[in-house]
């Protein structure tokens, strides 16, 4: 299964939004404190030239995400967190994952976005399915 532009954009964009929920990235200020207003958390106070200042969290998107890496197998998990979240060369992302070459880990990391995407959008997949029989 090939996936489109768009679905791996948005595999993207989940997996950075996770990384910023799992790691407390935009919700937590200077002194690691949170304010018991939550309209006062939605301001990071931290450095304004900081390029996640502004990017909101989205906190259920961030816990069905979870749910999702924690059902799917972890060497499939850690090449999505390392190809999306590190700023490291393939050769330097091949070695964190545990792979010998840049090649396998290039196929690991498409395994686990089709295996992500099949758990992420299960539903939409099936419909599909159906319109396109409907259709023939």
């Amino acid at each position: 299964m090939i996936l489109s532009k768009e679905q791996k954009r948005e595999i993207a964009r989940r997996i950075e939004n996770w990384g910023r929920w799992h790691w407390g990235g935009n919700n937590t200020s200077a002194s690691g404190a949170r304010s018991p207003f939550p309209a006062y958390n939605l301001v990071n106070i931290d450095s304004a030239r900081a390029e996640n200042r502004n990017i909101p969290v989205l906190m259920g998107e961030g816990e069905d995400t979870d749910r999702i890496l924690r059902g799917m197998n972890p060497e499939l998990v850690k090449a999505l967190i390392v190809h999306y979240l590190s700023r490291a060369m393939p050769r330097d992302r091949a070695r964190r994952c545990k792979v010998r070459s840049v090649r396998t880990y290039y196929r690991r990391v498409a395994r686990a976005e089709e295996v992500f995407n099949r758990l992420c959008f299960p539903r939409q997949r099936q419909e599909s399915i159906k319109q396109f029989a409907s259709i023939a």
